[in-house]
């Protein structure tokens, strides 16, 4: 089937993985960006992402599509993991393939654009490929691990028209070797840091000392829920917790200086970590998108055994841009006299006009 033959369609696929919720709020740019170009996005993912973005968007077209379902661990690498669940993977990776194939051809779409799901490039229609790891960074002690990985990672990209990377050009970006150097025989193109986000000035004091952003996939996301929640409760902070579980209604019980919620809207959440002194979360790439666009004073703490976010929170403090901990050292009271200690452990604030964006989404309308 030729990838001319729904020209005439508005309709533009946005397909983010469903591993938390990063993937789908840097997305929400580029959603913003098709609406006011007249495009028509229709969202396809699962999961928290699609419970994010049901929220964000509920006005749009909304089709469930299967997950990954990965298992994270307690303990050790997340790579080891990975390769333990590999034929898991794989069939997932099939399965999103026959449901896209589907969907393509009930709804016949002008283009797709899939953020790190790796199946979705059936050359039905024109596609796009996000990500910010064009190579992978293996365990420590297990180089070729990282080849391995980047060498697979590669072969599905190949099987997109082109691939987006949601950074400035390097080496003024924040990814750093996670997307450079460029592999050969991929069609690339910056885009520029992606974040739902805007820097914005305080206008009112923050009534907290601490913003806590929790995100990511269990069992490792509550594990450092519950951790917070036990040392901030033994500290006079004032803490706010965001737990990043859109479209739940339990809340833990916390102590009286601590405030805890499932989920803030994006434009209300805009303005607390304007007014936050002190951000804490994970090193998740569009976590750090969010902090550098805000100019925040960031303290990351990478999810265990995910190399990807080790190597992002050491590279950031490298820059001077923001201090971490492993998670198993983390201590409260050190991780607020460091940041407040600290003059470089905050991000300078990076200007995104959103032209580049613009652009690439202009010439997917057009071609």
């Amino acid at each position: 089937m030729s990838k001319n033959i729904f020209r005439k369609s508005k309709k533009i696929l946005i397909c983010p993985l469903d591993w938390g919720i990063g993937h789908a709020t840097r997305c929400t740019p580029i959603i913003k960006i098709l609406i006011e170009l007249g495009a028509e996005p229709v969202i396809c993912t699962s999961g928290l992402a699609a419970e994010f973005l049901r929220l964000e968007f509920p006005d749009i077209q909304h089709i469930v599509i299967s997950g990954y379902n990965i298992k994270y661990q307690q303990s050790g690498s997340l790579a080891s993991k990975l390769i333990a669940q590999s034929p898991r993977l794989v069939r997932a990776i099939k399965q999103e393939g026959r449901e896209i194939r589907e969907i393509i051809r009930d709804i016949e779409p002008l283009a797709l654009i899939s953020d790190n799901r790796l199946g979705l490039g059936t050359g039905l229609v024109y596609s796009v490929y996000m990500t910010h790891q064009l190579n992978i960074q293996p365990p420590s002690g297990i180089a070729v691990g990282g080849w391995v990985a980047s060498a697979l990672h590669r072969r599905y990209m190949q099987n997109y028209d082109e691939v987006w990377i949601p950074d400035e050009t390097y080496p003024e970006g924040l990814s750093g070797d996670l997307s450079w150097p460029v592999p050969d025989g991929l069609k690339v193109s910056y885009t520029g840091v992606l974040s739902r986000f805007l820097h914005q000035k305080v206008i009112v004091p923050p009534g907290f000392d601490v913003l806590v952003l929790l995100s990511g996939p269990e069992p490792q996301r509550s594990i450092l829920e519950r951790m917070l929640i036990d040392q901030g409760a033994k500290s006079d902070l004032k803490i706010m917790i965001v737990r990043g579980k859109p479209g739940e209604t339990d809340l833990p019980d916390v102590a009286e200086n601590i405030s805890i919620v499932n989920h803030i809207p994006s434009g209300k959440l805009e303005n607390i970590i304007a007014a936050a002194p002190i951000v804490i979360s994970r090193s998740g790439y569009s976590t750090v998108m969010d902090m550098a666009v805000m100019g925040k004073r960031a303290f990351f703490i990478p999810t265990p055994g995910q190399t990807e976010q080790e190597y992002l929170a050491k590279f950031l403090e490298q820059k001077g841009f923001a201090s971490y901990s492993s998670q198993k050292n983390f201590d409260l009271k050190i991780a607020i006299e460091t940041c407040k200690g600290n003059r470089n452990c905050a991000f300078p604030v990076l200007e995104n006009d959103g032209f580049r964006l613009q652009s690439l989404l202009q010439n997917l309308i057009d071609r």
